[in-house]
């Protein structure tokens, strides 16, 4: 039974050693940056939750929510947002090394159904309380979580497709073309759909950073509800789902739009099947320990994107009950 033990230690150590560390680290830097960025629009969203926020004298609770608030109109806030390419990026990638892309894409898929379902029963929930006056409308639409096409879509999507570029003849380059078809879909959309005359600087380098999310805002519809049963449940109607799904229009929270998100995807799949087609790190001088906390969230990245948002904000409220705040 030892020798078997050693066999399979031997076995999981050598995988383990083949692993390109820095793309499990990326992803760890990203998923951090997304879970800052979610904790800073939490914070930003405390005066819809607590219903005696501004009635409450605490100077770091009120200075961190006008600070946080102040940052979410910046550039900056913006970058971090664009920084979500990173995912799609590495998931791409990481199709070269997935012997089950298909399995891997349903994964996705169903947790990324699972999440807007979630976002949906909490903004029912929501609505119920308005209909009887606990909350008032504009709380309502303030606090309205829905989220239709998160960036789980894309993830899934891409991978199921590339499930099926792989297996045609020269797929290296028929990704990079669908990657390119997807970036001058989302560019002409995102460059004609606004004005381009700038106030400001900030402005400008928002508009940029958020390129891809400039088509027009298609507000979900509030209760009471008097649609078809797919707008009742959906928020919009079929055709504004599909126009949603291609990037058509913006919706929701959280909002990526298939295409051109996608093309993320396909450009990673791309550069695996380029710069990664040895399978082998580009930078194994620089591999040690220093990264392994990162890898843990990145290796962890769909139990993460699931729970983090529950465990923020249950703390949030948490130590917010305690320091007096109520939502009702």
């Amino acid at each position: 039974m030892s020798g078997n033990k050693a066999i399979k230690e031997s076995l999981k150590a050598e995988k383990l050693s083949k692993r390109v560390w820095e793309i499990d680290t990326i992803r760890g830097v990203a998923i951090i940056g997304m879970i800052i960025n979610h904790l800073l629009y939490d914070i930003a969203l405390l005066p819809s939750i607590f219903s005696n926020f501004y009635s409450v004298d605490n100077s770091f609770i009120r200075w961190l929510y006008d600070s946080v608030s102040a940052y979410i109109q910046t550039p900056t806030h913006a970058f971090f947002h664009s920084l979500a390419f990173l995912f799609l990026l590495i998931s791409g990638i990481s199709c070269l090394f997935s012997k089950n892309n298909l399995k891997h894409g349903i994964k996705i898929l169903i947790a990324g159904i699972i999440i807007d379902l979630i976002t949906y029963i909490i903004f029912w929930v929501a609505s119920a309380l308005y209909t009887n006056k606990v909350i008032t409308l504009s709380e309502l639409i303030s606090v309205d979580i829905r989220i239709v096409f998160g960036v789980l879509w894309p993830l899934a999507i891409g991978a199921l497709l590339i499930t099926l570029t792989k297996k045609l003849p020269y797929s290296k380059w028929i990704n990079l073309v669908l990657a390119l078809g997807c970036f001058t879909y989302g560019l002409v959309f995102g460059l004609t759909s606004r004005n381009l005359h700038f106030s400001s600087g900030d402005e400008m380098w928002i508009f940029i950073f958020r390129i891809f999310d400039q088509q027009p805002v298609l507000s979900l519809t509030l209760p009471p509800f008097n649609y078809d049963w797919f707008t009742n449940i959906t928020g919009m109607s079929f055709v504004n789902f599909l126009k949603a799904g291609i990037g058509l229009v913006n919706v929701g929270s959280d909002y990526f739009a298939l295409i051109p998100w996608v093309g993320f995807s396909f450009l990673g799949a791309f550069l695996g099947q380029t710069v990664y087609k040895e399978k082998k790190s580009l930078l194994p001088k620089l591999d040690g320990k220093w990264h392994k906390p990162i890898d843990f969230f990145g290796n962890h990245a769909l139990i993460v994107y699931i729970t983090h948002q529950f465990i923020l904000m249950g703390l949030l409220i948490g130590i917010c009950e305690i320091l007096g705040y109520r939502i009702f």
